[in-house]
């Protein structure tokens, strides 16, 4: 565990590479572990081994579907979370946070994947799975 005076007011340090290789480094206030199944989450790092830093980091991490609206809104209220994830679990904590943002001045939200797209997630066209009358009909 990291023992650094003022710790609970500074950023986590989340490094990510992306295909290109270049590095990116984003600060947040909390991160959400979305990466997994309903408690069995997966490592945030590459081939299924904890990312530099995660063990340290533990205390931040939250696992899947965090209460945002309700009982865990004061966690990510006006500060910066990080969701790694793009399942169901990453999409439901994508659209609360979305909505907390939208009611608490300084929430920002980074989203994290795996991947080179999103598409999965959203599918869409053939991907989605509904007949093609379903898709084109207004909601």
């Amino acid at each position: 565990m990291t023992r650094t005076v003022g710790r609970e007011e500074r950023p986590l340090l989340v490094r990510a590479v992306g295909l290109d290789g270049a590095v990116d480094d984003v600060a947040a206030r909390a991160v959400i572990d979305a990466s997994g199944t309903w408690g069995r989450g997966n490592p945030l790092g590459h081939s299924g081994l904890p990312a530099p830093g995660e063990d340290q980091a533990a205390a931040h991490i939250t696992g899947p579907l965090p209460d945002v609206l309700g009982r865990d809104r004061a966690r990510f209220a006006g500060r910066h979370t990080l969701v790694v994830g793009m399942g169901h679990s990453a999409a439901n904590t994508l659209l609360a946070l979305a909505g907390l943002a939208k009611n608490e001045q300084g929430t920002r939200i980074t989203w994290a994947v795996r991947g080179a797209s999103v598409a999965r997630l959203y599918g869409g066209g053939d991907a989605d799975g509904s007949p093609p009358a379903a898709r084109s009909a207004p909601a």
